[in-house]
C-alpha cells in the first residue's frame, strides 16, 4: 500500500508512532494487510520530506504542526516528487550523451619526425608517459599537444592565474568556462580565462566566507 493511499494526518501519525514504538499488537492489527516493511519506508521517507520543508521555512517539528498545515506540506511532498524523479532522469541522460559523444573524439596524432623535441599531439605525449625524468614543462605541453589533452581531458580545474602560466594566449579555446567563488575573484584576474570561453558561468554571492573581494566603483569624472 502507497502511503499516498493513507486517509488523514492523524492516520499518518498514528501509524508513525506505532510502528517506530508499537505498545501492544492492537495497532499493527489495524493494518493487518499492509506490508509493514514497505510502509515504515514510505512513511520514514514521508515525514523526512516533512521535516525538511518544515526546517527550511522556520516552522516547527512534525510533531506539533498544525495539522492543516501538515496536510499541505505532505502533498506539496508528493506533488514534487515526479518532478525530482524526472530531473534525475534528465541528468542521467545527458551525461550518457556527453560521455557517448567525448569518446567519439579522436585525439591528433601529431607529428613524430625529426628531433623530439618538436614532436606534437599524441606521439609528444606518448613519448612522455613512460618518463620518470626530464619531464617537458606543461607550458611546452599545451602548446605542442594542447588540442590533443583536451580531447583526452575535456575539462580543466584551475584559476585563472595558473591557466595563463600554463598556457600560452590563444592557444586553448573552452566550450565553458565555470567562476566559482565568484566574490573572491577580481574581474581582472579572471579576463584571460573569460576570453577563451565560448560561454561564462560565474557562482558567487555576497554571503561567502572570506577573504571577499569588495567591488571598487570609480567616480565617472
Amino acid at each position: 500500500m502507497a502511503i499516498e493511499t493513507i486517509d488523514g494526518v492523524g492516520q499518518l501519525i498514528e501509524l508513525d508512532r506505532a510502528i517506530a514504538d508499537p505498545p501492544d499488537a492492537a495497532p499493527i492489527a489495524k493494518i493487518s494487510a499492509l506490508d509493514l516493511d514497505d510502509l515504515a519506508r514510505s512513511l520514514r521517507e514521508k515525514r523526512s520530506l516533512i521535516e525538511i520543508n518544515c526546517a527550511l521555512s522556520g516552522k516547527p517539528d512534525l510533531s506539533s504542526e498544525d495539522p492543516h498545515r501538515l496536510a499541505l506540506a505532505t502533498s506539496m511532498a508528493a506533488s514534487e516528487a515526479p518532478f525530482a524523479e524526472r530531473d534525475r532522469i534528465k541528468i542521467n541522460g545527458d551525461r550518457s550523451v556527453v560521455t557517448a559523444r567525448l569518446l567519439r573524439k579522436v585525439p591528433a596524432r601529431g607529428s613524430d619526425t625529426g628531433p623530439r623535441g618538436g614532436w606534437t599531439g599524441m606521439a609528444l605525449l606518448r613519448n612522455e608517459f613512460p618518463k620518470q625524468r626530464r619531464f617537458t614543462p606543461i607550458r611546452g605541453l599545451l602548446s605542442r599537444a594542447g588540442d590533443s589533452i583536451l580531447t583526452l581531458k575535456p575539462c580543466f580545474m584551475m584559476s585563472p592565474l595558473s591557466l595563463a602560466k600554463f598556457a600560452k594566449p590563444g592557444l586553448l579555446e573552452f566550450d565553458i568556462v565555470v567562476v566559482d567563488e565568484a566574490s573572491q575573484m577580481k574581474p581582472e584576474e579572471a579576463l584571460g580565462a573569460l576570453l577563451r570561453a565560448k560561454q561564462i558561468v560565474v557562482v558567487g554571492d555576497a554571503n561567502q566566507l572570506p577573504p571577499r573581494i569588495s567591488s571598487i566603483v570609480l567616480p565617472i569624472a
